[in-house]
């Protein structure tokens, strides 16, 4: 972890996704996705093979120039970053479509890319079909007990009840999603840059996926309820224990010398086999 200016006052939220309340803690707590990465996803790499191959079976004529020119190795490099550039392509737009979708509910101007443009309409056609009363947007969560901080998507009323939202523009949307959701819902406060005070987190009534995919729906989305509560949540701290495991984790020790040679081997009690 590289160095980091942490204000003294409010919230800060580095690059990386850790999150400081008032200049605490050191290193900075860390985001529920980031935690949430530790779940063993097998869509993933079924996903990412399945890319690598469509590549491939795409730039046939260009791997056979890249292998004439620079040996199998250059087009085993090349067809090896496809994955992560697939995925940070879609990451990005999913952030794009963060920031527009939260400056559309601001009333604040905005430009859309062609690519942008159907999942921002899809989003503006949720609003007009359900008219949720909009009640926070976009704002991070701190547990100090736990020790986690979080930025939620949404929260808004809808037929006399508090929902919590998260948008998604991924091809489909998954189990995980109810932990994220219940870590979110179980922050302490809401926090604010440059604002000491600890905002109150609402009472959660219901949970969902606004999953934004224009390709898949009539009206380019679906509004569907997650089953959130105290088994999430456990299952959440369960993914806290094991992140934070794996960030110190280390050899046990140093192999072991063989010292037996020469020693007598005391008979062992028969085991079955």
């Amino acid at each position: 972890m590289g160095q980091v200016n942490v204000p003294a006052v409010g919230l800060f939220r580095s690059s990386d996704h850790r999150y400081w309340w008032m200049g605490e803690p050191e290193g900075g707590y860390p985001g529920v996705t980031g935690v949430l990465r530790v779940i063993d996803k097998p869509a993933i790499a079924t996903w990412a093979k399945t890319e690598t191959a469509k590549c491939a079976m795409r730039n046939w004529e260009l791997l056979s120039t890249m292998r004439q020119e620079g040996g199998d190795a250059a087009a085993v490099a090349w067809l090896s970053r496809i994955p992560d550039y697939q995925r940070d392509t879609a990451g990005k737009l999913g952030s794009a479509v963060h920031r527009l979708t939260e400056l559309a509910d601001r009333g604040q101007a905005y430009e859309l890319s062609d690519e942008e443009r159907p999942i921002v309409e899809a989003y503006q056609r949720f609003l007009a079909d359900y008219h949720p009363k909009l009640i926070s947007r976009e704002h991070a969560i701190i547990n100090r007990k736990y020790g986690y901080g979080g930025t939620y998507d949404l929260i808004f009323t809808l037929g006399g009840q508090t929902w919590l939202a998260d948008i998604k523009t991924s091809k489909g949307y998954y189990a995980e999603t109810s932990l994220q959701l219940a870590a979110y819902a179980n922050g302490q406060f809401i926090a604010l840059e440059d604002d000491p005070k600890e905002y109150p987190f609402p009472s959660i009534d219901r949970y969902a996926v606004l999953h934004l995919r224009p390709e898949a729906y009539a009206k380019g989305y679906t509004l569907i309820e997650y089953s959130v509560g105290k088994p999430e949540f456990r299952a959440f701290l369960a993914a806290l224990a094991m992140s934070r495991w794996q960030q110190t984790a280390k050899p046990v020790g140093e192999p072991v010398v063989n010292k037996w040679t020469r020693q007598r081997v005391p008979q062992a009690e028969k085991v079955p086999v």
